[in-house]
């Protein structure tokens, strides 16, 4: 199947080849889009790896970044080559799920051969999963309408997934999606939260979503607790 982003994103290849010329090690795209299951309210991840950042080379990769940041709304993970191991500790839920959704656009497969610590992972995940806990108490008190509440738990979801597949993951259970894994631990599918990502959610059920978005992550929370 075709992806409907290759041609922004080779373009987005070629303007950094070009900014960084032999210093750039790896683009690679990563989370649902990998996946070609990014939605309306979905960001496309991309990784970009070089071997030194400098000011000109940088300055000159700016523009492409740019425009592809408002068109794909492109979300950037900027890293050395020395600095893979290191953040791979530090956001351990998030290297996971690069490892487990990820597609190279361009150079070496960096994250091939990334170790996450277990004992990284586990922090990483209660601390991911509280502050999800805490993201959705804070829209369900400020958010003005139940379609921005729709929305807002829409942004969240894409990190609860990646809790999820993580949860399972070190509970030693394989899944083969974040969507699936959020599935599994709640017992059942969970079309509200597709439609909450498509923006067409009706309003109404925007607040029942919330409260299972809750008592999900504090399940969640609560079967990290018996991790070691």
């Amino acid at each position: 199947m075709t992806d409907p982003l290759e041609p922004a994103l080779n373009l987005v290849v070629e303007g950094l080849r070009q900014a960084f010329g032999d210093d750039l090690v790896a683009v690679v795209l990563f989370g649902s889009a990998a996946e070609q299951r990014r939605r309306a309210v979905s960001d496309t991840n991309v990784a970009v790896v070089v071997r030194c950042f400098e000011a000109t080379r940088t300055d000159a990769a700016r523009s492409v970044v740019t425009l592809a940041s408002i068109a794909l709304r492109m979300r950037l993970l900027l890293l050395r080559a020395d600095e893979i191991a290191d953040a791979a500790s530090a956001f351990a839920v998030k290297f996971s799920d690069i490892q487990r959704r990820r597609r190279l656009l361009f150079g070496l497969d960096v994250f091939a051969t990334v170790v996450v610590p277990r004992s990284a992972a586990i922090a990483q995940l209660h601390q991911a999963l509280l502050n999800s806990l805490m993201r959705l108490r804070e829209i369900w008190l400020t958010s003005r309408d139940d379609h921005q509440l729709g929305l807002s738990i829409a942004h969240l979801a894409g990190g609860l997934r990646a809790c999820a597949a993580e949860l399972l993951n070190l509970e030693g259970t394989a899944v083969s999606t974040p969507r699936e894994a959020l599935e599994k631990i709640a017992g059942t599918t969970l079309p509200e939260l597709s439609a909450a990502r498509a923006d067409t959610l009706p309003a109404a059920a925007s607040s029942g979503l919330l409260a299972r978005m809750v008592e999900l992550t504090e399940q969640m929370r609560h079967r990290a607790g018996a991790l070691t």
